[in-house]
């Protein structure tokens, strides 16, 4: 199956949400007409999250009969397309989260029910002429991320803000020695021991301008974390690698809206680091290739040491290469994990 962006969704609802909220009766009625201005442009308005925890409130017990009387449909009959629109934004809504909220950093995950193997207003439209599997769509709550799960990956963002933070720090010294740590760190991520010192000052003004644009996503009130459910059971050789995947993005603020979809390998992590620095960790990484368009040319599991393997101009793409220089500016590697990540086993 074709791979959906999420933005598609999101700006498919949008629509429902600007033209048709008004046509919702009870008893979601004025629940609606109260979250009606949550979804703008690039995202998502705080000021309403308030309003998804009423939506999800006025859920609460017989979840399924109130948004069949909501849109007017019996549980017994086919859906019109009206109606089965009306009820994919009282699922899309219902299944929104706002896990962090601080100063003008936000974190939204959005969890869809993990039986669903498309967004949800695909999801339902293709059954709404069957409504014992429509009914049963609509009754399913069991979400791909678990509660625990949603808030790591507020901890996440938190922590890769603090190692982004810190690593500026660590650059806005590099001047004062040629052998301050900084530099020695830039030359173990990204120079080398060969290239001169103008070399190395090229990538720390390169480094500094790239890092304050990951701060700069991460502090905004845009970041998405979801999943892609055209993939969660796909035969395709490709969207299997990519369920298997710890995340992903489509690169280059392809969607507009920062949007980090997280997959089966990034909660089930084996890495030599701790779990909450591993996420935080892959969080820069994909941040990177949305604002820097940075590339994949070798994994931690390859060896990040520039050297032939990954020459310098390649570890200056190299979006792992840049998440793990973060981490160690900021103190978060171990000597061990530091030598596994830069040596090729």
């Amino acid at each position: 199956m074709p791979l959906k962006p999420f933005s598609e969704e999101f700006n498919y609802q949008k629509s429902i949400l600007d033209g048709y909220t008004d046509k919702y009766t009870a008893p979601l009625k004025n629940v609606m007409l109260a979250i009606k201005s949550i979804m703008v442009s690039d995202g998502f308005d705080r000021k309403f999250s308030g309003q998804l925890d009423g939506l999800r409130l006025a859920l609460l017990a017989k979840e399924r009969e109130k948004i069949y009387l909501s849109v007017g449909a019996d549980t017994s009959k086919a859906m019109t397309d009206t109606q089965v629109i009306l009820a994919s934004l009282v699922k899309f809504l219902r299944h929104v989260y706002l896990i962090k909220a601080q100063g003008s950093q936000e974190v939204w995950v959005i969890s869809t029910p993990k039986i669903f193997s498309k967004y949800i207003s695909n999801e339902l439209y293709d059954v709404r002429n069957n409504p014992v599997l429509l009914a049963a769509s609509i009754a399913e709550v069991d979400e791909r991320f678990t509660s625990q799960q949603k808030k790591a990956l507020g901890e996440a963002t938190n922590v890769a803000m603090k190692w982004c933070q810190a690593t500026l720090i660590e650059l806005s010294l590099a001047h004062l020695s040629s052998k301050s740590r900084a530099k020695r760190i830039v030359r173990r991520w990204f120079v080398g021991n060969k290239l001169d010192e103008t070399e190395v000052d090229k990538c720390i003004t390169k480094l500094i301008a790239g890092i304050r644009k990951v701060v700069s996503v991460i502090s905004s009130n845009k970041i998405i974390f979801t999943d892609m459910p055209t993939i969660r059971s796909s035969t395709d050789a490709k969207d299997k690698g990519l369920a298997a995947a710890l995340a992903f993005v489509y690169a280059g603020n392809y969607e507009k809206i920062p949007i980090i979809y997280i997959e089966n390998g990034f909660f089930s992590n084996n890495s030599i680091m701790p779990d909450r620095d591993y996420w935080a960790l892959t969080v820069i990484h994909e941040i990177t290739h949305l604002e820097l368009s940075t590339k994949d040319h070798k994994y931690d599991f390859d060896g990040l040491r520039p050297d032939k393997n990954l020459t310098p101009a390649q570890a200056i793409e190299n979006a792992d290469s840049w998440a793990y220089f973060c981490a160690n500016a900021a103190k978060a590697l171990s000597n061990n994990s530091l030598n596994k990540v830069l040596n090729k086993p």
